[in-house]
């Protein structure tokens, strides 16, 4: 109880820290990482595995049911969906809510996968993990303004490859891509003529196209890697390749064949933005960094980019970092509302002085318990935002009975010192016990598992931390302010409340049953 005394005599250090943690706080209020919503783990993952040639039976058979055999000796998975269709097997694993180590389990999805790749037929793909269905194409750019598909796309793919140099940027995809088809079309005539056969022409071609190991030679005692120049790199050198007729002679290809680059056909997807063919740009920024402040990083880059491209239009068609900005600034707007009411119902019900008082401590301990946050490694997301917003009819309660019990001391006599001293003895253990009360009513909500419970993490966890700091503030600060404000009254009751009190509790004496079952009801 010394040491308490003690602390209680150092009105302006105490003050000094409590306004220090207060201005932390409002500095992270500004620089913290922020987002949209939290970030939940990575319960669900992708895996595909083509088999060329192959229908969706025998995809089944033999590539579908050889995977989830394997799969099937992870025990972090939850459900396994598998869908086959033409020449590819698509696999949907949910991992179990109460998995903690997410990476872990994924580490042994692929691992399954590996020994699966051993026992698929000759021809199917590596099994393709992909367990970051959660990031968000937060940007999305719309390239118009040529009419030839591929200008399009290498315009994208040299900006896709400028914004990945952006430390902020995860991915950049494309949307709509038009891919790259290089079409060789056999005229009929010269076929019949040459009796040339198409299914030939094409293995010709496939083996012309195909890389092969040069080996390797000894120079002067250095190993030289021998490199085959046996793979097209330009359409000319596909019009000059040697195809060689059922006589026994040969002709350049362009000779029996049209050889034109254009997009695939069929195309698998199209884009069109303000009535003309586009393709997208689709950028998704890291996980745990300041979305908005990425996002200036973005947008200043791609003006700096445009120019480059032109003609080529590029036009900005959705920007998260500007809706995590508005959502986050109208939720701000809603907490500092939330204070100056909460403000002014103590300051009215209450009177001036222990209004204020009270008062003060409401952004004091929101802007502290948010500085905690943010040491934490908390991220600022509407979440928990809304959880500052919840705690504040909460936060107020602590300070309001140390404020309460100081005045009637002052009232009786006592001098400030030993009114705050006295009432912070009195109330230190009951308020104690009534925080780790309300503490314990968020444990469950904390310990809740599943991505549910991941998602709303930040509410009791917030409310849980502003409560604590809420006592720590009642116990220290609400003294040091009250020995600066707080005046004896003069005994006569100076506010409606006051008046109203004691004839509410004469009433509810003389109709105690009435009250009781009003209570009951």
């Amino acid at each position: 109880m010394k040491t308490l005394t003690g602390i209680l005599r150092q009105r302006k250090l105490v003050l000094t820290l409590a306004l220090l943690l207060a201005l932390l706080g409002g500095l992270a209020w500004v620089t913290m990482k922020r987002q949209e919503d939290p970030r939940l783990p990575d319960f669900w993952g992708q895996v595909v595995v083509s088999l060329p040639g192959a229908d969706a039976e025998t995809v089944e058979r033999l590539v579908l049911d050889r995977v989830e055999e394997a799969l099937a000796s992870v025990d972090e998975i939850k459900e396994i969906k598998s869908t086959a269709y033409a020449e590819v097997a698509v696999l949907t694993i949910d991992l179990r809510e109460d998995v903690a180590d997410t990476d872990s389990a994924w580490d042994e999805v692929r691992s399954a996968l590996d020994d699966a790749y051993a026992e698929l037929p000759e021809g199917a793909s590596e099994p393709r993990l992909n367990d970051d269905l959660q990031d968000q194409e937060g940007i999305v750019y719309a390239l118009t303004g040529h009419p030839d598909p591929l200008v399009l796309e290498r315009a994208a793919k040299d900006l896709k490859d400028e914004l990945l140099a952006l430390p902020v940027v995860s991915q950049v995809h494309l949307v709509a891509d038009p891919g790259d088809q290089i079409t060789v079309e056999l005229t009929d005539s010269a076929a019949r003529r040459l009796g040339l056969d198409p299914r030939l022409l094409a293995a010709q071609l496939g083996a012309r196209n195909r890389i092969l190991p040069g080996g390797s030679i000894e120079l002067s005692g250095r190993t030289v890697t021998l490199r085959p120049q046996s793979e097209f790199e330009s359409l000319d050198e596909i019009r000059s390749t040697p195809v060689l007729l059922p006589s026994g002679s040969t002709v350049p290809l362009d000779a029996v064949a049209t050889v034109r680059r254009g997009p695939e056909e069929p195309a698998t997807a199209r884009m069109r933005y303000d009535g003309k063919d586009a393709v997208g740009l689709a950028v998704v920024l890291r996980t745990g960094i300041n979305v908005i402040e990425a996002g200036k990083q973005v947008r200043a880059r791609m003006a700096e980019l445009t120019p480059t491209v032109a003609p080529i239009e590029v036009d900005e068609i959705a920007f998260q970092p500007d809706r995590v900005d508005t959502r986050l600034h109208e939720l701000g707007r809603s907490l500092a509302l939330g204070v100056m009411i909460v403000a002014g119902i103590l300051m009215l019900t209450m009177g001036l002085r222990l209004g204020i008082i009270v008062a003060s401590v409401v952004p004091l301990v929101a802007l502290s318990s948010l500085a905690v946050y943010a040491i934490g490694g908390g991220v600022l997301h509407q979440i928990s935002v809304a959880a500052l917003v919840i705690a504040l009819g909460m936060l107020v309660d602590n300070a309001i009975v140390v404020a309460e019990n100081i005045q009637w001391r002052l009232d009786r006599g006592e001098d400030g010192e030993s009114a705050a001293v006295g009432a912070v003895t009195e109330l230190a253990t009951p308020l104690a016990a009534a925080t780790a009360t309300t503490l314990a009513a968020f444990v469950p909500m904390y310990l809740a598992e599943g991505s549910t419970g991941e998602f709303t993490r930040a509410i009791p966890l917030l409310i849980m931390l502003t409560l604590t700091i809420s006592y720590l503030f009642a116990i220290f600060v609400t003294p040091a302010l009250s020995q600066m404000f707080l005046k004896p009254h003069s005994g006569i009751p100076n506010g409606w409340l006051e008046r109203l009190a004691p004839r509410l509790g004469r009433l509810a004496v003389r109709r105690s049953g009435w009250v009781l079952v009003g209570a009951t009801l």
